[in-house]
């Protein structure tokens, strides 16, 4: 990247999205980048949308000519955007002030969250079933952030309509870490086991 940047290339989203799949590599792990596969079409609200994620990672022993299994779809970009994840100072005295911020995403602006949360959806149903929810990955140059989307039949069902009603603290529910940098050997310690964890899963029949 410094030599690119010494000599006056461009630096591309592509870039990041082949370093980051040649670091998934070293853990067993198989991916198929949006170039060699269709959109993923799915119905919501009666109307057809596809996602065409920049890597997916399939189940490979369960995936066939008609159905496909996945553990995890990946969005990725040069530009880091929101990476600062800093503590928000709290006023001690407010319980509900301080839950509310807990679930803050501060790192993730609202149009990546959107279109990350909207791969997770539309995939949902393809996910493999050794997992309870579908894995999603953020890559931010040299930032991961690892999501999980997971719902209920019903929950599903009530999406796909254009209906959802949940009750507080009930319904869908995507969690994402704080975003780890792959260069840094401090942050590689907390991506390493769910990766290796992945790539087992992967491999396995």
């Amino acid at each position: 990247m410094s030599w690119l940047r010494e000599t006056g290339h461009a630096i591309t989203d592509h870039m990041f999205l082949q370093l980051f799949q040649h670091f998934t590599g070293m853990f067993g792990l198989h991916a198929i980048s949006a170039s060699c596969q269709p959109p993923h079409i799915s119905t919501m609200s009666h109307t057809e949308v596809s996602s065409s994620p920049d890597l997916t990672f399939y189940d490979l022993p369960n995936c066939d000519k008609d159905t496909t299994k996945l553990f995890a779809v990946c969005r990725a970009q040069r530009n880091t955007g929101r990476l600062e994840c800093n503590d928000i100072p709290l006023q001690p005295s407010s319980k509900r002030l301080h839950a509310e911020r807990q679930r803050e995403i501060t790192h993730l602006d609202a149009e990546v969250i959107g279109q990350h949360g909207g791969d997770l959806l539309i995939h949902y149903t393809s996910r493999s079933s050794k997992q309870h929810g579908i894995l999603g990955l953020i890559v931010q140059g040299t930032n991961v952030t690892f999501s999980e989307f997971s719902c209920t039949a019903m929950d599903y069902e009530a999406l796909t309509q254009g209906a959802p009603s949940f009750p507080e603290g009930t319904g869908p529910m995507i969690k994402f870490c704080k975003p780890y940098n792959i260069l840094r050997a401090g942050d590689r310690i907390h991506v390493i086991e769910p990766l290796l964890k992945l790539g087992f899963l992967q491999c396995s029949l």
